[in-house]
């Protein structure tokens, strides 16, 4: 499944709240640390999940394979 999702507001500068593309299950959406596509190891508890694309994408992972 792929999911997306973006540091919440307050948790970083607003120019690193890119959105990162997820591909997780959706138990492991609750896991402490999850990884972006990109590589990212990003805080499951400081992640906005977002329903749909909104935002400024992560290019690292929009153009990982």
């Amino acid at each position: 499944m792929i999911v997306l999702g973006r540091l919440k507001a307050g948790t970083a500068r607003e120019s690193h709240r890119v959105v990162h593309v997820f591909a997780l299950a959706p138990e492991l959406l609750h896991l402490p640390v999850v990884t972006a596509r990109c590589g990212a190891p990003l805080p499951s508890g400081d992640l906005q999940w977002l329903p749909r694309f909104a935002g400024m994408p992560c290019e690292s992972c929009v153009l990982a394979d």
